[in-house]
């Protein structure tokens, strides 16, 4: 990524992230049936480490000849800073990547290790007594144990854009001088009844509680672990099978409040120029409902789909808004004395906004999708089978931030895709002649705010597309 900013004559920067991650994970469960009772007992263990490497690095000018030299001035080995960016001058090649060394480098470790114990069991009534026949309970929970640790070394040179030959006081934060480490538990039950009014209808109610350990921050110098995510849902829905089995059709409501949702962002200001933030947001809560449904009016043909509205807001969110224009100005200037960390916290009328009623990211508030299925009634080689597909599928207007800004968004969109599918009668033989966005839609994916940049990225679901695609299973 290249960002060609001229905020009073700053260099461009050459912005990079790599990701290094190891994860080990087991499970035993034990299992017992019967006609009455069925139940399972499990252990779980997780371990994960990931060593992100970030480096922002400057454009190519004599300025930068200066850098090894604040370095050695500041009692910073040079192999240091080329290790804390994964790479030195001879091992890289060509481009802006061998400018060494770079502006910010973080070389973080990141450690999550997790036991848990859950168990589930599913009483049917029935033994009791034959009246309660097709009533049954679920009893159910999980208890959670997580280690976070975390480490963001690191090597800073505060570039200044009024003396562009010159480079402020470098900051090395060490792995020993960041090192954080916090341990999370919990215990999330889940509670259920379910009644079988006859073999084609099924009517049901869940409680059940959620937990998500905090997370560390991946960046420079930071020593914050969020605190954990908790959240209690409410879930009442039906399934039914009608027409002679040529129609299933599923439904749900639900409703829940969530507790310290993990979010974070990125303002401008702070001795790199862009200073992250992870945080909580105090509480959020969403009412929805869930629809879903597979016919099949005949033997050849078969379509099947899903309807979903959601109403999901902030109840209690102060945060900071990283484009609001105070904020943008980056704040009280650096000193390495009395401002080393300088924030848009401390920009001329900043401060936190009140986000409550505002819309939760990426959650649009209606989506559906269509699939359908036709069997074409054409004589094939070996037997085979040749379908017609086609799929629709529809979100309404999604936010990216919580701002719940247009320009940090999706317009609703509906995307049409469509397929020829040909199997050989065996099974081994698979083709495809496929089209995707067959209507060329322009569909943001995501937005993103570059601070040291001040700008918003976007990025883009694919256009149409159109192939080929054969498969032979051994």
């Amino acid at each position: 990524m290249q960002n060609e900013p001229s905020l009073n004559g700053l260099a461009s920067t050459i912005q990079e992230r790599r990701i290094d991650s190891d994860q080990y994970s087991n499970e035993l469960q034990l299992n017992y049936d019967t006609d009455h009772v069925n139940a399972v007992l499990g252990a779980y263990y997780f371990n994960e480490q990931q060593n992100p490497i970030d480096s922002v690095g400057f454009k190519r000018r004599s300025g930068n000849a200066q850098s090894p030299a604040i370095l050695a001035r500041d009692n910073i080995p040079l192999d240091l800073a080329y290790n804390l960016c994964g790479y030195g001058p001879g091992s890289t090649t060509g481009g802006s990547a061998i400018i060494t060394p770079k502006r910010v480098c973080t070389r973080s470790n990141l450690e999550t290790t997790a036991y848990a114990i859950f168990g589930q069991a599913n009483f049917d009534l029935g033994m009791i007594s034959p009246g309660l026949e097709g009533l049954s309970v679920k009893l159910g929970g999980r208890y959670s144990h997580e280690e976070v640790m975390s480490e963001n070394p690191g090597i800073v040179i505060r570039y200044s854009p009024t003396a562009p030959n010159q480079h402020l006081p470098t900051l090395n934060p060490t792995a020993a001088g960041t090192h954080t480490e916090r341990t999370f538990e919990d215990f999330t039950p889940e509670v259920g009844v379910q009644w079988e009014v006859n073999p084609d209808l099924l009517l049901y109610y869940t409680y059940s509680e959620g937990f998500k350990a905090g997370s560390g921050e991946n960046a420079s110098g930071s020593t914050t672990i969020v605190d954990p995510e908790t959240i209690s849902n409410h879930e009442v829905g039906v399934k039914a099978t009608l027409l002679d089995q040529r129609l299933t059709v599923n439904a749900a409501a639900y409703s829940y409040e969530l507790e310290g949702l993990q979010l974070n962002k990125t303002i401008s200001g702070g001795p790199t120029g862009y200073t992250t933030i992870f945080q909580n947001a105090a509480k959020t809560s969403a009412n929805g409902v869930e629809l879903e449904f597979f016919a099949r009016p005949t033997d050849v043909f078969r379509f099947s789909g899903g309807l979903s509205y959601t109403d999901a807001t902030f109840d209690d969110y102060l945060t900071i808004d990283p484009l609001a224009p105070q904020n943008v100005s980056g704040g009280t200037p650096y000193n390495a004395t009395t401002n080393p960390d300088p924030t848009a916290f401390g920009a001329p009328g900043g401060g936190n906004l009140q986000l409550a009623g505002n819309k939760v990211r990426n959650t649009p508030d209606l989506a559906w999708s269509l699939h359908g299925e036709l069997d074409l009634p054409f004589a094939m080689p070996m037997d085979g089978s040749l379908m017609l597909q086609g799929d629709a599928s529809h979100k309404s207007q999604v936010f990216f931030s919580e701002f719940e800004r247009d320009i940090e968004s999706s317009d609703a969109y509906t995307v049409f895709d469509a397929s020829l599918v040909y199997e050989s009668g065996d099974g081994a033989i698979r083709g495809q002649l496929w089209v995707k966005n067959i209507g060329d839609e322009e569909i943001r994916s995501s937005t993103f705010a570059l601070a040291t940049g001040r700008l918003i990225g976007v990025t883009y679901l694919p256009p149409r597309t159109y192939g080929v695609s054969l498969g032979y299973r051994f």
